[in-house]
């Protein structure tokens, strides 16, 4: 049916004299009407796939980051394992592309992450185990990596469930990064229940004695680390700090919801490498 309109309407527009020219006329229409289709097919295509790459249907429900290849079952860009922190469906993912990792929009989907060079202002959580240097010269390997590993699901477990940012750990050390100063002295508070829990089945060479400090500043960060006297000072704070305690510093108390985390003061303190005293605050563990 079409093709009858069409060779109605050559002929109807065609040359009426000379009429061995119809037949190249017409199959100049002919090849104009083909690969005029041709690129609007092609135009379609281009715009359907734009769209597709902007609305990605799973990602990581911890990190907000697209989750590719499904079934998977952990995080490419966090490591977190789906099964435990979900899949969110046509949300607002963020997809790896050739040119770099993109980053997620939505603040409150994401975890605190500093962008390589630039600085900005964060809550710093400081771990580390009470006597740990002697504790490796006592333990075995085996027994020392289960601790380790202990410590660590310990420490991320809770970070995760506070959207923090485990920026590294250098062996028994971990470094976290907070957006909210709630999130953070919540998370310590966590991590210590969950130390508890783990102590009361731990024989006495596994038992985790952990010591935390927290402030909040500005800090840069540089290859996959951190710098900043916000980070200074939550390290020196976790040093005061006793084994099952959180410890966090007077600019971490401004920052926070005071109502969501009872404390008590413990006065001011000086530092190593700190120019100022620092008044210093513990968390009440209930």
């Amino acid at each position: 049916m079409a093709s009858h309109a069409m060779k109605l309407w050559i002929a109807q527009i065609a040359p009426s004299s000379g009429q061995s020219t119809q037949p190249a006329f017409a199959a100049f229409l002919l090849l104009l009407l083909f690969f005029g289709g041709i690129g609007a097919l092609v135009m379609f295509w281009v715009r359907r796939r734009g769209r597709v790459s902007r609305s990605i249907e799973s990602s990581c429900g911890h990190c907000g980051y697209a989750v590719t290849g499904l079934p998977t079952f952990v995080c490419s860009e966090c490591g977190s394992d789906l099964r435990e922190v979900g899949i969110n469906k046509g949300s607002k993912a963020v997809k790896r592309t050739a040119l770099g990792e993109a980053r997620a929009n939505v603040a409150t989907e994401s975890p605190a992450r500093a962008v390589a060079g630039q600085s900005r202002t964060l809550t710093i959580l400081f771990t580390d185990m009470k006597d740990f240097t002697a504790r490796t010269a006592a333990a075995s390997r085996e027994s020392l990596l289960g601790m380790l590993r202990v410590n660590k699901q310990v420490v991320e477990s809770a970070v995760r469930a506070r959207r923090g940012k485990v920026v590294k750990t250098i062996g028994d050390a971990c470094l976290v990064t907070f957006d909210s100063a709630t999130d953070a002295v919540l998370a310590g508070v966590e991590i210590q229940a969950a130390a508890d829990r783990h102590n009361l089945a731990a024989g006495n060479g596994e038992r985790l004695e952990l010591r935390i400090g927290v402030s909040t500043g500005e800090v840069t960060s540089s290859d996959a680390d951190l710098f900043g006297t916000a980070v200074n000072v939550a390290a020196r704070v976790q040093n005061l700090a006793e084994a099952g305690e959180v410890y966090f510093t007077e600019s971490t108390w401004h920052a926070m919801n005071a109502a969501e985390v009872p404390c008590t003061e413990l006065g001011v303190r000086e530092l190593k490498g700190i120019a100022s005293p620092v008044r210093v605050f513990r968390a009440d563990r209930g």
